[in-house]
């Protein structure tokens, strides 16, 4: 398994290169290497830099739709609401 050296993250282009990466190491450990179809769905939220002017960027490997639903679960979920069925 290939080993990520950690460092500072100051700006979108890396931000986004780093994440890709990131995603496609996520998918393999989730999913394994092959190009099947995905069973297990991710998000990943990452805030840089930290401090007055937060940025913050989603990688996942589900469709849009499905993201914003699960994203909206999650908030609600956050914010103490009571589990709802259905869909988003």
């Amino acid at each position: 398994m290939a080993q990520f050296e950690p460092h500072w993250i100051t700006d979108e282009e890396t931000a986004k290169r780093e994440l890709m990466h990131l995603a496609e190491h996520l998918d393999d450990v989730f999913n394994g290497a092959d190009d099947g179809p995905s069973s297990t769905g991710f998000m990943l939220l990452v805030a840089y830099p930290l401090g007055p002017e937060d940025r913050c960027s989603v990688v996942s490997n589900m469709p849009t739709r499905d993201l914003l639903a699960m994203l909206k679960l999650q908030v609600a979920r956050l914010e103490g609401q009571a589990f709802q069925t259905g869909h988003a």
